[in-house]
């Protein structure tokens, strides 16, 4: 009776719901459950609430206020309106040239204001968040904001803006691309978004009717009604302020340690030795493992069941007037995807850093025929978005070998190709960087956005960071990751000083990228998508200029400390140890992938999750010979990495059952069985051809999934041996924890202010 029942996919639903009958719902009675959430009783007035947050002792307490304005929304809000208050807060906030967002930057309260609408609470919330501020811009925050938005519903929102938006979310809608996450899945997460507060569920997956009727009220004043309706006269408000304090965390963990102690006093022998046996008995629980007996009560795949078959992604490949262009066939519903790919054979060392402050730089300033502005509304009324990013893909049996490459990823319908096309030329080739007050806008935004995200991408950085020590691709992908967080840093603590060079870099970095002889693209449709794309290369083509012929290297990045910590205000860590596998004569096999689920879900899961208290762990071994261990949200560290030292020992002396065996065969397999977009298949089958993994070697690695036994997975005791022995190993976490450990480190670093 208090249950929700969801559904998707090609099924015999009544087989399916006698299933549901019989062997579940009929074992209960019916019975009456209230569950109604209760409205909140609105606030008279905005409310004030301002707390402190935790930095580290060497930290500046400058620039670190964050203040957040709260709005709870009419608990009766239709789907249209949600809808509409989405596009809202993406034009007010969001969107380049979003007045809001500028009203508060050019009032010098922050250094980046941004926006969240969460419609899956009875009542919705939207969120407008400005960071890099200081404690006594509070007023003029709420005063900017409460002006601007009274002015807009009285004098109007920019139809252009509200037109594009709209288009833009009408694509996204449309394109329905959840990345690769299991479709059905966030159908039913987003139905219970409505249902859970006892609407009807199906209308949270509806949206043409929407969309239409919201395309007919543009011009009836239907958007600055929302506001005044639902915020301008709306006092159910919170306005918090987080201000920066240093050495909070130290001394909550003493007021928490005082009070354990008072307590541990406070209690008779009896008590005590009723806590120690309960621990006891819990370890030996978490250490121990199922009975077969109980195992066997779970439903499991046979190995038959498993796919064999491994998908030819093989891609066309042709010349068109100079440049190489690869296609790859599927059908994309009238979309075209278009990857443009520049290689950086051409750049220093010391040119990187400027190679990525570009992708955050192109489409955000003006250009000699648009200001950002409308760069941004031709983007969203023409295409389905553009992207911009700096990679590297190494060869996949050998790190010291990779393509670094510039890509901007674009799409639009294919009738709109031209406009796709135009608008990627521009911001190539007629990007201007001399608006040093933009420039800086972007440069603050940006620094902004690491500083909020730093630690809660510790894991990923952590995990970079360490593969730099001894990958010469993960050398260079770090220089995308913390070492491109101190560049930015420099940029924006000496850019009144060093503005006119900062221009001058990223015009010269440019123009050695952006040329025809490091350019190649990839196309991913049918005929339509690729006639369309040839018909109109020449926006592109024909303004860069042809540019030299670089020989492929790779960069001579100074080697990285094989042992450091990083310092956060954090309460745990991230605790990353590895090396590479192949340097001491060791080949990748499958059984290392179905190693790495073993660990995942065994081994680490119980030593460092379970019984570390960790939130989890991660494996990475790749074909490359990046062999990574990282914990993520860890109170430990030492014994983290002693459990890491373990790992040999228990991998050479692993039992499994056949069963447990084909458990984890199968969990490893699984990881490779998500959905796949039209996109996410052509960039895959870019991925093969520029790391050179073969549809031979694929299928020599599926086998040895397939057919792996206990024995394969023993047999990799000296692998890890070896990595062991040769590893490095990098610490992100609390100030106070790295410091008590301090002897396992070569390096301990502060991160940037």
């Amino acid at each position: 009776s208090n249950s929700y029942i969801y559904l998707y996919g090609d099924m015999d639903i009544d087989e399916t719901l006698k299933f549901i009958d019989q062997e579940y719902l009929s074992h209960f009675d019916a019975r009456n459950v209230y569950s109604a959430v209760k409205t909140q009783s609105p606030l008279p007035k905005r409310k004030i609430v301002e707390a402190p947050f935790g930095i580290s002792e060497n930290e500046s307490l400058e620039k670190k206020t964050i203040h957040a304005l709260y709005i709870a929304l009419n608990d009766h809000i239709t789907t249209e309106e949600s809808l509409a208050f989405k596009i809202l807060s993406y034009v007010l906030v969001d969107m380049d040239g979003a007045p809001l967002k500028k009203a508060v930057l050019d009032a010098g309260i922050g250094n980046d204001v941004s926006s969240a609408y969460g419609d899956s609470y009875k009542q919705p919330v939207w969120t407008i968040e400005v960071t890099g501020s200081e404690i006594d811009k509070r007023e003029k925050f709420i005063s900017t904001v409460d002006l601007v938005l009274r002015n807009l519903a009285l004098d109007g929102i920019d139809r252009n803006m509200l037109e594009a938006a709209l288009n833009r979310t009408e694509f996204i809608l449309r394109e329905n691309d959840f990345q690769g996450k299991p479709k059905g899945l966030l159908y039913g997460v987003r139905a219970m978004d409505l249902w859970l507060y006892d609407r009807d569920p199906m209308q949270a997956l509806k949206y043409i009717d929407d969309i239409k009727e919201l395309r007919n009220n543009l011009d009836k004043g239907y958007f600055e009604n929302l506001l005044l309706k639902y915020v301008i006269k709306n006092t159910h408000q919170v306005l918090i302020t987080m201000k920066p304090e240093r050495g909070l965390t130290e001394k909550k963990n003493k007021e928490t340690a005082e009070k354990l102690a008072a307590f541990k006093s406070s209690l008779s022998h009896e008590q005590l030795e009723e806590i120690v046996e309960s621990t006891k008995a819990l370890k030996e629980r978490q250490a121990s493992m199922e009975t077969e007996g109980a195992l066997k009560t779970i439903p499991l795949l046979s190995r038959k069941d498993l796919k064999r078959e491994i998908e030819d992604d093989s891609l066309i490949e042709e010349d068109l007037n100079g440049i190489r262009h690869f296609h790859y066939e599927v059908n994309t519903m009238g979309i075209t995807y278009l990857n443009i790919f520049f290689t950086l054979y051409g750049l220093k060392e010391e040119d990187i850093p400027y190679a990525n402050l570009l992708t955050s730089i192109l489409c955000s300033m003006n250009t000699d025929k648009h200001s950002y502005v409308e760069l941004s509304r031709l983007s969203n009324a023409y295409t389905g978005g553009l992207g911009f990013n700096v990679s590297a893909y190494s060869r996949y049996d050998n790190s010291a070998d990779y393509t670094p490459v510039f890509a901007i990823r674009g799409k639009a319908l294919t009738s709109n190709v031209d406009k796709l096309m135009g608008l990627i030329g521009e911001v190539l080739c007629h990007t201007s960087f001399e608006d040093t007050a933009r420039l800086r806008e972007i440069l603050l935004q940006e620094k902004s956005e690491w500083d909020m995200s730093v630690f809660s991408r510790g894991s990923s950085l952590v995990m970079t960071r360490l593969s730099s020590y001894f990958s010469k691709a993960g050398a260079f992908a770090e220089q995308l990751a913390l070492s491109y967080y101190y560049f930015l840093s420099d940029l924006v603590r000496d850019f009144d000083a060093n503005s006119d060079e900062i221009v001058r870099r990223l015009a010269e970095v440019a123009k050695i990228i952006f040329a025809k002889s490091n350019l190649f693209i990839e196309t991913i449709g049918e005929s339509g998508e690729v006639s369309a794309v040839k018909d109109h290369l020449y926006e592109i083509a024909d303004d860069l200029p042809d540019g030299n012929v670089y020989q492929k290297h790779t960069f001579d990045f100074a080697e990285g400390n094989k042992n450091e910590a990083f310092l956060t205000s954090g309460k745990v860590q991230y605790v990353g140890e590895g090396g590479d596998f192949r340097k001491y004569g060791f080949n990748y096999t499958g059984a290392l992938r179905v190693m790495e689920t073993i660990l995942r879900y065994e081994y680490l899961w119980k030593k460092v999750r379970v019984q570390g208290g960790a939130y989890g762990a991660f494996t990475q071994f790749l074909s490359d010979g990046t062999a990574i261990l990282c914990s993520y949200r860890d109170p430990n560290l030492k014994q983290t990495l002693e459990t890491y030292k373990n790992l040999p020992e228990y991998i050479r002396t692993l039992e499994l059952s056949d069963r447990e065996m084909t458990k984890y065969v199968i969990g490893t397999m699984a990881a490779d069985e998500i959905q796949l977009t039209p996109s996410m298949k052509g960039e895959r089958a870019m991925l093969h051809y520029l790391n050179g993994n073969s549809v031979e070697n694929r299928r020599k690695v599926n086998d040895e999934i397939v057919n792996c036994t206990v024995e394969d997975i023993r047999k990799l005791a000296p692998l890890l041996q070896s990595v062991i022995d040769h590893s490095s190993i990098c610490v992100m976490g609390n100030e106070e924890k790295i410091h008590q450990d301090a002897d396992v480190f070569d390096k301990i670093l502060s991160l940037p202010d």
